[in-house]
């Protein structure tokens, strides 16, 4: 069985695929980089590193009405 990403996941790396063409305009091509550009590979990298953050530190639902009700305080 293969392993299979979840679509939330997949939503994720599809924002990936600009920053990678930047990156590679400006190591293979030798473009510059503007100021938007930097700030929209920063933007675009902070999301996913803050929904990675965010995905492990809630809870993962177990099929248990009682546990998935409770809140986690940190």
């Amino acid at each position: 069985m293969t392993p299979q990403l979840a679509a939330s996941t997949t939503a994720f790396l599809g924002l990936l695929s600009p920053v990678v063409a930047i990156l590679l305009g400006w190591v293979i091509a030798g473009e510059n980089l503007t100021p938007m550009q930097i700030a929209g590979i920063v933007i675009v990298l902070s999301s996913i590193s803050a929904a990675i953050i965010s995905r492990h530190a809630k809870p993962s639902c177990c099929g248990d009405a009682d546990l998935c009700s409770q809140q986690i305080r940190i």
